[in-house]
């Protein structure tokens, strides 16, 4: 079976909502106004495509081309183990009109013992690489959110929705291109993780 990876885009529909904490207080002498519309002047607004800036992360493109390193390497694996296996059936089948009753019944068992291994070992194999991509992708989720509420904060933003292309009817439908900040987004998370790089 061949490995596949899947990366959940899903959760970059909304990558984060900043509330911008001046609008939570309260002034005591419009109590009794709790009900009138907050002025939506006061709120900034902004997008990010998901889709560009997954595309264009530094992050993200090692974290897939080291996913289908890893995959292609797995899958090398299990095909010579496969075929090693296979071709000592063939030879089995081949030789066995010249093995004694006991022979020939000691050599099916050690083959079926064979055949058990390597189905155990395929499945270790596979769920390691499952885990290893989730956990990648739970490190890529949380990289995007931190920085992009970060980022949020920093430049006074109150709101930072998500398009994405991939999400048609959910999120962000329509926005200026004045109010997308997707390359700005990208190129501060790209300078920031320039030193981790270093690091490894």
């Amino acid at each position: 079976m061949r490995i596949t990876h899947v990366f959940t885009i899903a959760a970059f529909v909304a990558l984060v909502a900043c509330q911008n904490t001046d609008m939570n207080k309260k002034d005591s002498n419009t109590s009794k106004n709790t009900h009138k519309q907050t002025d939506s002047k006061a709120y900034k607004f902004a997008f990010v495509n998901s889709d560009t800036l997954l595309e264009k992360y530094s992050y993200y493109k090692e974290m897939k081309k080291d996913l289908e390193t890893k995959g292609r390497i797995i899958d090398a694996d299990l095909r010579n183990r496969a075929s090693t296996f296979q071709n000592e059936v063939v030879l089995f089948q081949k030789s066995v009109g010249s093995m004694t009753i006991d022979q020939g019944k000691n050599t099916e068992q050690l083959l079926a013992a064979k055949e058990q291994e390597l189905g155990r070992y395929k499945q270790t194999v596979e769920n390691d690489y499952l885990k290893d991509e989730q956990d990648r992708s739970k490190k890529l989720n949380n990289n995007i959110n931190e920085f992009i509420k970060k980022y949020a904060e920093e430049n006074g933003y109150t709101f930072i929705f998500s398009y994405s292309k991939n999400a048609t009817g959910v999120g962000l439908l329509y926005g200026q291109d004045a109010l997308n900040i997707t390359e700005d987004v990208v190129k501060k998370m790209n300078d920031e993780y320039k030193p981790e790089k270093k690091d490894k």
